[in-house]
């Protein structure tokens, strides 16, 4: 190759095709996956549901909780990950505690609340999952 030639640009090209179709296949799983985990959830009481939405996300961050651990003790070691988020996860696993000991329904302010949590707690869990991803990947300094 002489200085004067221009790069090659359908290779480049090529490249990009690919890195699109990746991110494209990426993005598909992610919306099946999704939308199955929403179907799965659909019938479970309102407790239930937002707990079983937290606890999948948890999952997927690589920490499932462990059959010993009761739902303060989970829901204690998720606020020790993103504390800024401590009163959303604390909403959620009350309501949980509520829906499976005492006996009562679940008032319908108290779906909202917990409802309003999950929507406030979805993109911290997913940089929670992506933050031990990355931490496991990558070596330590």
């Amino acid at each position: 190759n002489s200085p004067d030639e221009e790069p090659n640009v359908s290779s480049t090209g090529g490249n990009l095709l690919v890195i699109i179709g990746l991110m494209a296949v990426v993005l598909a799983i992610a919306a099946w996956r999704w939308r199955r985990s929403r179907r799965s959830l659909r019938f479970l009481a309102p407790g239930d549901r937002q707990w079983r939405r937290l606890a999948l996300a948890a999952d997927r961050a690589g920490v499932a909780q462990r059959p010993s651990e009761t739902i303060y003790e989970y829901a204690g070691w998720l606020e020790e990950q993103i504390p800024k988020h401590q009163p959303q996860i604390r909403t959620i696993a009350d309501g949980k505690v509520w829906q499976s000991y005492s006996g009562h329904g679940i008032t319908g302010d108290a779906i909202a609340r917990m409802e309003a949590a999950w929507k406030r707690l979805q993109w911290p869990m997913v940089w929670l999952a992506v933050r031990r991803r990355l931490r496991s990947v990558l070596p330590s300094r």
